[in-house]
């Protein structure tokens, strides 16, 4: 998972290096919507940026969703992005 991980973070960081965005990149161990809060507190971020997995209904319900953690608890504004 962890090989899976940083080779996703690659990838993206590779479609946004010419980009005038700021970026970091981590692969972290934990919870992931906790280890999004704490980086994005720890690191002054502005905003996040998160994907959305279409789910609805009862998948959604049963599997949780990160984002919607994210959103239900972050300080600071979260924009959520279609997943392609």
């Amino acid at each position: 998972m962890e090989k899976f991980g940083q080779e996703t973070v690659e990838n993206i960081a590779e479609k946004i290096q010419d980009t005038r965005v700021e970026f970091f990149k981590s692969v972290e161990k934990g919870s992931p919507y906790r280890k999004i809060l704490e980086h994005s507190r720890e690191n002054e971020i502005d905003v996040i940026v998160m994907s959305t997995h279409g789910r609805t209904g009862l998948d959604r319900m049963l599997l949780g969703s990160v984002t919607e953690k994210v959103l239900r608890k972050s300080d600071i504004p979260v924009l959520t992005v279609p997943r392609d």
